[in-house]
């Protein structure tokens, strides 16, 4: 949230809207709140999408299935919409529950590039025409008239993420995570894939 904030306050630029939102770690993974007009706390899912909706915002379920491999179907009615396109998600079995997960729900699908490194900045785009304001962005997603676009980041980003976070919070049990990270990467590598879906474009992996 302190980032967009003070991202607000430097745009100079009419054209170049900046959406007021953070990321927020619940017992069942990330919810993005998009917005937002004011910062929320981690916490069980119920609650972060209760608090996200309290100040204006709305709750969307970030890279599905990364953390966990099902949901409960109450928390599911209560979320607003869906990270139908994440550009580090590089397996097409996991897009693929992705998609269906929102038709099951009815739930609308932005896109998101996920970026930790600068360079990953546009691997995921929510496209919206017409769209030159915060309102019509929020209107665009709600009607489900997202159109998604994402180029696959590479294979080796997570790892590189993971190994970051664990020397700047100094965490040996992080090494966990970059271990299982990278293996699963590896793994899934040949997975990564181009194909169109309901609007959805997936280019092969930029890297």
């Amino acid at each position: 949230m302190k980032g967009s904030l003070e991202a607000i306050e430097k745009n100079r630029d009419g054209e170049f809207v900046v959406v007021p939102a953070c990321e927020v770690t619940t017992n069942v993974g990330d919810i993005l709140g998009y917005f937002l007009r004011d910062e929320v706390n981690p916490g069980d899912a119920f609650d972060v999408i209760d608090d996200i909706k309290a100040v204006g915002g709305i709750a969307v379920l970030a890279h599905p299935y990364k953390r966990t491999s099902s949901y409960p179907p109450k928390l599911l009615k209560k979320l607003d919409a869906l990270e139908g396109f994440n550009a580090r998600i590089g397996k097409a079995s996991r897009l693929q529950r992705c998609w269906n997960l929102a038709k099951t729900y009815g739930l609308p699908m932005t896109g998101g590039s996920d970026a930790h490194f600068y360079f990953e900045i546009g691997h995921g785009i929510t496209m919206l025409r017409g769209a030159v304001d915060l309102e019509d962005l929020r209107r665009g997603i709600e009607r489900r008239e997202t159109k998604l676009i994402g180029t696959l980041s590479s294979w080796a980003v997570e790892p590189a993420s993971q190994t970051i976070k664990m020397l700047k919070t100094r965490n040996p049990w992080l090494s966990v995570n970059v271990s299982l990270s990278l293996i699963r990467k590896l793994m899934g590598r040949e997975q990564q894939f181009a194909g169109k879906h309901d609007g959805l474009e997936v280019r092969d992996s930029a890297y």
